[in-house]
């Protein structure tokens, strides 16, 4: 019984926020980033490898516990993840929604250095060079992501009460024809 008890907490414990999968690179994680560092997002931005170099890739994903795990959450994770590494930018490469499956804000991204030094500052329109911004752009403004998370919060509480629906109507009807 003592051991049921450990690994629950354990598990309940440690399943707080994203699983996170790094590839290429490891951090510190004692490290705390300078509160200076703005590094821009961009979706899916072509990487044309004669002006970056991608020095990692992350994924971030479910526990099966996570508590702490929406957009807004994931992005922060990101943020500190690239500042840690030096990135000129984040570029988000694939992100699924809360939805029926799993209640967090799931995405894949890679971290990438500008080549181009002449380039390089903290303003996205110049570290991405040539490339369009507004083609890539992926919008981190407050308000905008709260709204996303906001919505996401609302489909999956309706997303809950269909499912304890179901179930109560599922089990009425399985446990009625026993008991008449």
């Amino acid at each position: 019984m003592k051991k049921l008890t450990l690994i629950t907490l354990i598990a309940i414990l440690s399943g707080c926020s994203h699983s996170i999968r790094r590839y290429g690179y490891n951090i510190n994680k004692r490290l705390i980033p300078n509160d200076s560092c703005h590094v821009p997002f961009l979706k899916n931005m072509p990487t044309d490898t004669t002006k970056f170099k991608k020095i990692g890739r992350i994924r971030l994903g479910d526990t099966g516990f996570s508590k702490k795990c929406n957009e807004n959450d994931a992005l922060q994770i990101l943020k500190k993840e690239a500042c840690l590494l030096g990135a000129d930018v984040v570029n988000i490469l694939g992100e699924t929604r809360p939805d029926f499956w799993s209640t967090c804000y799931r995405v894949e991204a890679e971290f990438l250095i500008n080549l181009n030094a002449k380039n390089k500052t903290l303003n996205g329109c110049e570290v991405i060079g040539e490339v369009t911004p507004n083609d890539y752009k992926y919008d981190t403004d407050t308000s905008a992501v709260m709204s996303r998370v906001e919505k996401d919060n609302k489909r999956n509480a309706i997303m809950s009460l269909i499912s304890f629906g179901t179930g109560i109507i599922a089990g009425l009807l399985l446990v009625w024809p026993i008991t008449h």
